[in-house]
């Protein structure tokens, strides 16, 4: 069965492209496409590409930048997962017939459960297709020295096509009307947008005094929809579209969300020996109901570089290197679904009337999930970093952690997503490092 399943193929790639510019201006395009038979049957696959960049110097201090790709690929895929149809599909036996004595191919051959690459090539025609495009334009201007206000836009826009038909004689017989032909159409589309800016400082004072400020904003807004068709009972697939069959059946989605953060940062350095620095996020989630959508998250952290201090000067042949730190910190966590706070409806039938009927339970309360983390370390070097210790103390906490309660059976409601309480993990850390050999051609680590 192995001569039925791989094959020899063609593989075909044509690419071309184009880099050029000046000192203001750098720019890159290219196009290719590709096309691949596939070795193993029904593997085929095609795909065209696009991209193109731009650099501009607009002025000495102010810069900008785009980019963007296009790609559109076909291909077809096998009607179920690989291990169903070609790992089952290679244990066919030798005597499996994949015709009758007629010389017409057997729907199914001997074996009902094992399928030969003939036999899905022959009843199914699927085609997939998937169209991307993605780009970003940056904006970068120094406004003074050491001053930079940085702006960036993303988008992503991802686009499927799923197209399903059976075809061919269905029962040994020609254009008869069954249940079991089915035409099934699918279109997912994913829309993202993304917005940053923020402004930097960085500047070092003194030759010793060095100091870092961040201050920045964030918006994402993501919407995806979805819609299948289906229909079965075709007469023929001579006309392979939905209206072609009954039995219809459709369904579709429509799902939106939204995240917005103002972050910022703020550090200080004083001769590499004394390292301080803060951050803060305001995050807020549109999965999350008003008065609970948005959380605070700051964290802070310094270290002391003790080798770098004069009275270390005396052990420092040994001990090269000697550094205490530690942190302080929160991080959020919105990891829900779109619906565990708002709730959602299923449709269902009463009496010939179409009605709607909770399917998933309202958490109007339901608010951020934060961990709350404490941090002590030291790393120590000796013999030039050859042999380095670390060690670290941890305390971890995370409050109104997000999971889901099992309802009582008496309810309508299997479960609920809620904040359920906390949870904490402490101990410590210790590694150690050694490089035992170090020559010019072997090291032992």
């Amino acid at each position: 069965e192995q001569g039925h399943w791989f094959r020899d193929a063609l593989w075909a790639k044509a690419y071309v492209g184009v880099t050029g510019g000046n000192e203001n201006v750098k720019y890159a395009a290219s196009v290719s496409y590709a096309d691949d038979g596939g070795v193993v049957a029904m593997t085929d696959y095609s795909v065209f590409t696009m991209h193109g960049s731009a650099d501009f110097k607009i002025s000495k201090r102010l810069s900008a930048s785009t980019t963007f790709d296009l790609s559109r690929s076909i291909r077809h895929p096998l009607v179920d997962n690989y291990f169903n149809s070609l790992g089952r599909g290679l244990l066919i036996a030798p005597t499996h017939r994949d015709y009758d004595a007629d010389g017409n191919l057997l729907r199914g051959g001997d074996n009902k459960n094992c399928h030969t690459a003939m036999w899905y090539e022959t009843y199914y025609d699927r085609e997939c297709a998937d169209k991307r495009a993605t780009g970003n334009f940056n904006l970068n201007w120094e406004i003074v020295d050491g001053l930079t206000a940085t702006a960036q836009y993303a988008m992503h826009d991802y686009n499927y096509r799923g197209s399903y038909y059976a075809r061919g004689e269905v029962d040994g017989y020609p254009n008869l009307i069954s249940q079991t032909r089915s035409t099934t159409e699918t279109r997912t589309q994913t829309v993202r947008d993304t917005f940053t800016a923020h402004l930097a400082f960085n500047r070092t004072f003194a030759d010793k005094h060095t100091v870092g400020a961040t201050l920045g904003y964030e918006l994402m807004s993501q919407r995806y929809w979805y819609l299948t068709s289906n229909s079965t009972g075709s007469a023929s697939d001579d006309v392979p579209i939905l209206d072609s069959g009954i039995n219809f059946k459709a369904s579709n989605k429509d799902e939106k969300q939204a995240l917005m953060s103002l972050f910022g940062r703020v550090s200080y350095d004083f001769a590499q020996k004394y390292i301080v620095s803060a951050t803060f996020r305001y995050d807020g989630s549109s999965k999350f109901a008003k008065g609970n959508q948005w959380g605070f998250f700051p964290a802070a952290s310094a270290a002391w570089v003790i080798s770098e201090e004069p009275f270390f000067e005396g052990v420092r042949r040994t001990m090269n290197n000697l550094k205490l730190r530690v942190s302080y910190g929160q991080t959020g966590n919105n990891g829900i679904g779109l619906y565990d706070t708002y709730g959602a409806f299923a449709t269902g039938q009463y009496n010939g009337h179409t009605t709607f009927l909770p399917s998933a339970m309202q958490n109007a309360d339901m608010q951020w999930e934060s961990t709350t983390q404490l941090d002590v370390g030291l790393d120590v070097g000796f013999l030039n970093d050859r042999v380095r210790f670390i060690f670290d103390y941890y305390n971890k906490k995370t409050d109104n952690m997000l999971f889901s309660i099992t309802m009582p059976d008496t309810g309508p409601y299997s479960s609920v997503k809620a904040n359920v309480g906390s949870a904490r993990f402490y101990g410590f850390e210790a590694e150690l490092n050694a490089e035992v050999i170090r020559t010019k051609n072997f090291s032992w680590n």
